[in-house]
């Protein structure tokens, strides 16, 4: 966040957030890695015995859109967003800091939409009692750490807006 990413944040909130974003991302690297073992066993089920795990395409699902939301906040932390820098190569250093913070405040603001919208939407799927098809799964389940993923993802990208701002990010 601040200079060399390596030294790391200088407050209290840039470690909060560092840290809250690393979890996040190995919590998302051992839903994939549950995920990758579970499709493995089901293709090793089908081949021997001609039949899968019930409902394994459900939990594949729900896994990985959990896995993606929780790598997004270290994503944005680590600036590993696409970046197209093709129109503002000849502005000034304050030009770009200005459309740099801006980006981020941007995705924030997105970021805070989807956090928002998420959290209702699993709210609905709690209250109407909502499964998945073949395993009776709650799907609501899926949306707490989706939820969570992208209230993180809003709190980093405004740090990172600030902190862009007043020439503190890389």
């Amino acid at each position: 966040m601040q200079g060399n990413a390596s030294r790391g944040p200088a407050d209290r909130v840039g470690w909060a957030l560092r840290g809250l974003s690393e979890a996040f991302a190995v919590f998302g690297g051992l839903v994939l890695v549950a995920v990758m073992l579970l499709e493995v066993a089901s293709i090793l089920l089908r081949g021997l015995y001609g039949a899968p795990i019930p409902g394994d395409f459900e939990m594949v699902q729900i896994g990985c859109a959990v896995a993606v939301f929780a790598f997004l906040p270290w994503c944005e932390l680590r600036g590993g967003h696409i970046f197209v820098d093709a129109f503002t190569t000849r502005l000034g250093t304050m030009a770009k800091r200005a459309l740099d913070s801006a980006s981020h405040a941007l995705l924030g603001l997105l970021a805070a939409l989807i956090a928002w919208r998420t959290a209702w939407g699993g709210v609905d799927l709690f209250e109407y009692h909502e499964t998945t098809m073949v395993l009776g799964f709650p799907s609501w389940i899926g949306y707490v750490p989706a939820t969570l993923s992208a209230a993180l993802l809003a709190a980093v990208a405004f740090d990172r807006a600030q902190r862009t701002w007043r020439g503190l990010a890389e």
